[in-house]
């Protein structure tokens, strides 16, 4: 077997890929591949995926699904667990504690598989069960999931994956009784010489055991498939030191299409990959929250960059690990709407895009806790702001510095969007966080926090101005909203702005949000219709 040049300098990293079979993947130039997210409201939703695949394979690509659990899966097995937690369990508790997973899957079997395949979804699901339940039988090391501890993340994992394997194993089936071959890619796990190859284990070092597992099974599994078969995989990925819902977080299935993209660049070139949610693309805001939401802008283009200030600033449009993932391998990403695939969504790219406006979106993020700290000491004493970040820090807390006065520093804790995910945060990160704060030790003196107010998200929202076209602008820009802002009577709480100056951030009243939005995009997008983004010196 010969290798070309290319191929052999990706070898240190990726196995060697079979280079000359003109019926494999890796060996043709006319037939794009294309790696395809899937989130589990869409899975639910299965004969929208069934209309997508039709779609792909009319424009000649080799599709590759990447897809989550059905809708409210996950959750009902953190649940199931939970409701384990503490308790000698047998079979019959099983059943019952899984109750509600076992009743998402039979919904989805009613309502879209027919006489033969709906048997077969029936047994596939309880052949899987019977084997996860075996698992819980011989482990019994269950926890709750708001305190895992030491020995139960191996058999939590096991539990949160078979949401994902039963997705791959209902759309196989679903795929083939609408007349499509299907074939899971299945017991993707993390490298295990990777992970234990020396150091801590970084995001880095997880994300290339992650692919470096996507690859042994993509080298088997994909290499020597023929290009009109559909191969499904799921989001998760076996094998993490605490699980990958811990270790990567919940919305892991978007950072595995990225890894599972990045490994099919390597074997094939350039690979298609894209998002698909039940969105158009990047708006300058949320539709919704306008009185006519035809009045929103479409952006079709936006700086990879960009795009991750959005979902920092609260955006749910793209799961921000995996954008940075992206970015940080120079890999451009599509988000597309999969109730109108031939529409043309946003992408998002990697080179710097600015537009005629002032600036590409307003963001609205009402996951917001606001923490101030009051200490008459600061006002004539150095060091306490290191000493407060360096608390901040050590708990795991990303934040924004408000302004404030001398005897006093304000931060905004931007938290994820899923409640249930808010009270994990705040009891894992904030709480200790809050404890900490009460006692600081500044130049080998210990000071006790004289005022600590602790501000939770349904008082405050945080409003984003974001796009590169802000470090051109950023006087008038700041000029402009404060007077819109001032002449509908909302009170400014602070405002921020990045060092890059892609990003103004202000925080207002809850209660004066939607008022706030429609002044802002009044005053600055409705306007005579932009141009196209151009792409902008960097």
């Amino acid at each position: 077997m010969t290798q070309t040049a290319a191929s052999a300098s990706r070898s240190e990293r990726f196995f060697n890929y079979t280079e000359n079979n003109p019926n494999t993947m890796t060996n043709n130039p006319h037939k794009p591949t294309s790696v395809n997210k899937i989130g589990g409201k869409n899975m639910t939703g299965i004969c929208e995926v069934k209309k997508l695949v039709e779609t792909l394979r009319d424009r000649n690509e080799n599709v590759i699904l990447v897809v989550s659990a059905f809708d409210g899966v996950t959750n009902a097995l953190l649940g199931a667990l939970n409701g384990l937690d503490g308790t000698d369990f047998d079979k019959t508790s099983i059943d019952q504690a899984f109750s509600k997973t076992k009743k998402l899957h039979d919904c989805i079997i009613e309502l879209h598989f027919t006489d033969m395949f709906s048997n077969r979804a029936k047994t596939t699901y309880q052949r899987k069960f019977n084997k996860l339940k075996q698992a819980l039988l011989t482990h019994r090391n269950i926890t709750n999931i708001l305190s895992p501890i030491e020995g139960s993340f191996s058999i939590r994992d096991q539990v949160i994956g078979f949401g994902e394997a039963m997705g791959q194993e209902f759309l196989k089936i679903y795929l083939e009784q609408e007349g499509f071959e299907a074939e899971t890619v299945t017991d993707i796990n993390a490298d295990s010489d990777v992970l234990n190859g020396g150091g801590a284990i970084s995001n880095n070092k997880l994300h290339d055991a992650t692919r470096k597992g996507i690859c042994k099974v993509l080298e088997a599994q994909v290499r020597n498939a023929r290009n009109d078969v559909i191969k499904i995989l799921g989001g998760h990925v076996g094998n993490m030191p605490r699980g990958i819902a811990i270790d990567v977080g919940r919305s892991y299935t978007d950072t595995t299409a990225i890894n599972v993209a990045l490994v099919l660049r390597e074997m094939v070139g350039e690979v298609i990959t894209r998002v698909w949610k039940d969105v158009d693309g990047v708006m300058s805001t949320n539709p919704k929250d306008l009185k006519d939401p035809g009045k929103a802008i479409h952006h079709s283009k936006v700086d990879i960059w960009e795009g991750l200030e959005m979902a920092s600033a609260g955006s749910i449009l793209m799961q921000i690990d995996a954008l940075a993932l992206a970015a940080e391998h120079g890999l451009n990403v599509s988000l597309r709407n999969i109730k109108k695939p031939n529409a043309p969504g946003t992408d998002f790219l990697n080179v710097r895009l600015g537009s005629s406006y002032s600036f590409k979106v307003i963001a609205v993020n009402p996951n917001v806790d606001s923490i101030s700290i009051t200490l008459p000491e600061m006002a004539n004493r150095k060091g306490f702001g290191a000493a407060i970040t360096g608390i901040l820090a050590h708990y795991g807390l990303s934040y924004d510095i408000n302004p404030t006065g001398g005897t006093s520093m304000s931060f905004s804790i931007t938290l994820p969007p899923d409640e249930a995910e808010q009270k994990i945060f705040r009891n894992r990160h904030i709480k200790p966080a809050l404890r900490a704060l009460k006692k600081l030790t500044v130049g080998g003196e210990s000071f006790r926090t004289h005022e600590i107010t602790w501000i939770r998200n349904n008082d405050r929202t945080a409003i984003s101005l974001i796009g590169n076209e802000i470090s051109s602008h950023t006087t008038e820009i700041i000029g402009r909203m404060a007077i819109a802002l001032s002449q509908k009577g909302i009170l400014i709480r602070s405002i921020v702005q990045d060092e890059k100056a892609r990003r103004i951030t202000l925080l207002i009243d809850t209660n004066k949000r939607e008022e706030a939005i429609r002044s802002l995009h009044t005053e600055f997008f409705e306007e005579p219709e932009g141009q196209e983004p151009e792409e902008l010196v960097a």
